[in-house]
């Protein structure tokens, strides 16, 4: 019987210390934090499963030292802070002696042995925010765009990652190709590192003249006496900017087309270089000309040498307007319509020599071509011929609908087939009209007929 007692006591001690529950206070400062970015800070951790936000802390004395008590179980485990599940987080320092850092992740530990209360700290340190931060900010940003090796991902190569080839892939969110890369570093940290690009398939090659270098000697580096590294001391938050094989943090200089309504806009480009070229539609309305007279319509200018028929236009619709859209540089572009590698082409002297504008580019004798002042998105609307509009309407013999604006002059000839007297000889010209909106037809003589065709 006494064995059996025995044995039942150790029974009923061992789930006892199995599940013994210690209180554990968190407290965390979050004075040093932007107040527009988080509502709730929270614990999460192994021991709730990285949650969310099912630890959130409290701050009922409105200090800005966050609290919250859990109850755990003797152990080890891994936690850190975040905010708002999980909307913002703690980045740690790897190599803090209050955290662990198994491959990307960087977490806080604890060891529970009992009811205690964590010491305050400050967000993202090991230490009260007395102390001043536990590390800082660093961003490496390198400008890829005056590389002229093939490459695809810049990486970051130091003392602080052992020169590991590609273990810090850098990133160009807005593909403008300055790539960065943030890891964060304990103050007064000496670092030595360099661009390279794909696991060391390129490398920066810096000239040992530069301000922002250190030499290291060594006889046995690829050049033969040594190795280039950029230095630097880190003491704040930096960004640390320059060009491939540059101390300069400027951008560097790429010539080409800065305006994005250009054509060949390059958005690599820094300088503009004046080769913007804008995508221009030139229309030409064919239908007051007889379709049977032509074969293919064609744009024409001093810009193209009037090659004839070199930059050809096209009806893909059959509407009579044919259309091309060519780039050209901002300015005046001289130009007129052709056809058939020159067989014919427009004539606009007339018009010029009757008050128009279409052909400024004019002796008012032998020549009068078009002219458009080019801009982004300029189209011509043009009728081959003629500075007016190539307007149809009726042309029944007795209209009852005619318009003056549909009236087209197509050059035909007036013959008679019946004269009024025995001499053969017009004596009068009639008119007949009618008002519109009015049913009254109203007849009009042409002066005086003398049977000459002498009138007026």
């Amino acid at each position: 019987m006494k064995n059996i007692l025995s044995f039942l006591a150790i029974f009923f001690l061992l789930p006892h210390i199995s599940w013994s529950q210690n209180n554990v206070t968190f407290q965390l400062d979050m004075s040093t934090v932007d107040p527009t970015t988080f509502s709730v800070p929270e614990v999460n951790g192994s021991f709730n499963s990285w949650c969310g936000n099912c630890a959130a802390m409290t701050d009922p004395d409105g200090d800005n030292v966050w609290e919250i008590t859990v109850d755990l179980a003797n152990g080890s485990y891994e936690f850190k802070y975040s905010a708002d599940n999980w909307s913002i987080q703690e980045s740690l320092l790897p190599g803090s002696f209050c955290t662990n850092t198994t491959g990307q992740y960087t977490n806080r530990v604890l060891n529970v042995s009992g009811d205690t209360t964590l010491p305050v700290v400050c967000w993202e340190s090991c230490s009260n925010c007395s102390a001043g931060p536990s590390s800082y900010d660093i961003t490496f940003e390198v400008d890829m765009r005056n590389v002229s090796q093939p490459f695809t991902t810049p990486e970051v190569n130091g003392n602080f990652n052992g020169w590991c080839g590609n273990c810090w892939q850098m990133s160009d969110a807005d593909g403008d190709s300055v790539w960065q890369f943030q890891m964060l570093f304990a103050p007064g940290d000496s670092i030595e590192w360099k661009y390279s690009a794909d696991n060391w398939s390129i490398q920066e090659d810096l000239d040992s003249s530069l301000s922002c270098i250190t030499i290291n000697y060594d006889p046995g580096a690829p050049n033969g006496w040594g190795f280039v590294n950029r230095v630097a001391v880190i003491n704040s938050d930096t960004t640390f900017s320059a060009a491939w094989n540059s101390c300069d943090g400027s951008l560097s200089i790429i010539s080409g087309c800065t305006d994005p309504l250009a054509s060949n806009y390059n958005p690599l480009a820094t300088v503009d270089d004046g080769s913007c070229l804008y995508s221009i539609t030139f229309n030409v309305d064919m239908n007051c000309e007889d379709s049977a007279s032509f074969g293919f319509v064609h744009l024409e200018s001093p810009n193209f040498g009037w090659c004839g028929g070199c930059v050809p236009m096209a009806d893909p619709d059959g509407d009579g307007i044919h259309s091309v859209t060519v780039d050209l540089a901002l300015g005046n572009f001289e130009y007129k319509y052709a056809v058939d590698n020159f067989a014919g082409q427009e004539d606009l002297v007339d018009d010029m020599l009757s008050g128009a504008a279409c052909a400024p580019i004019t002796d008012y004798f032998s020549y009068a071509n078009r002219q458009v002042a080019i801009n982004p998105g300029v189209t011509t609307s043009d009728t081959y011929g003629s500075c007016s509009p190539c307007l149809i309407g009726c042309t029944s013999p007795v209209p009852t609908n005619l318009s003056t604006n549909w009236v087209t002059d197509s050059k035909a000839g007036i013959t008679w087939d019946n004269m009024n007297d025995s001499c053969n000889t017009v004596l009068k010209y009639f008119v007949r009209y009618r008002e519109l909106g009015t049913s009254t037809w109203i007849t009009k003589s042409a002066g005086v007929g003398n049977g000459l065709c002498n009138f007026g």
